[in-house]
């Protein structure tokens, strides 16, 4: 079994044994937070405009615009792995099909991306944000629009970019 036979073994059990009415209402919602990275940037903003999260709001703002030049505009195009219902035209989404290429997610990769950093700042919304992460990571194989590979590897490149970025923020600090 290849990889890509894998991922759609993944992909076909996640419909067969857990689609049901609530999630395929809840889902949709859930990959709509992650979508143009909105709630990262509304809670970038809001960091900013608070005094002692300021430097928080900074890093995960840098840090998100980082990360999608290279999830975004390098990765997917350099590998440009068509997306799961472009290679199985049979099935029926949920939401409007996305454009693009599938691999990295980058719904998956902002995700991780701030939650790996409120974590590093040990801020009181890492676990909220930890589990919005997973849910949106999941949302995306539940709505077929990514592979678990796609999501997998976003899961990786949103922990290295936020562990970077924190170690930049860091440095940064230090120098002045």
């Amino acid at each position: 079994m290849n990889i890509t036979q894998i991922d759609f073994f993944i992909l076909n059990f996640i419909q067969e044994h857990l689609r049901c009415a609530f999630l395929d209402g809840f889902m949709p919602f859930i990959t709509k937070l992650g979508n143009a990275g909105f709630i990262w940037i509304v809670i970038s903003v809001v960091f900013i405009c608070i005094p002692k999260y300021r430097r928080v709001g900074l890093t995960l703002g840098i840090t998100l615009a980082l990360s999608f030049v290279c999830y975004e505009l390098i990765l997917k195009n350099v590998i440009a792995r068509p997306r799961p219902f472009v290679q199985n035209p049979a099935f029926v989404l949920l939401i409007k099909a996305p454009s693009g290429f599938s691999f990295p997610s980058g719904h998956t990769t902002s995700a991780f991306c701030a939650a790996t950093i409120l974590f590093c700042f040990k801020n009181k919304l890492r676990v909220p944000v930890l589990v919005l992460a997973i849910l949106i990571a999941f949302s995306r194989l539940y709505l077929y629009v990514h592979f678990p590979t796609d999501v997998l590897a976003g899961i990786i490149i949103g922990i290295l970019f936020g562990i970077i970025g924190f170690i930049v923020s860091n440095k940064i600090v230090r120098k002045n």
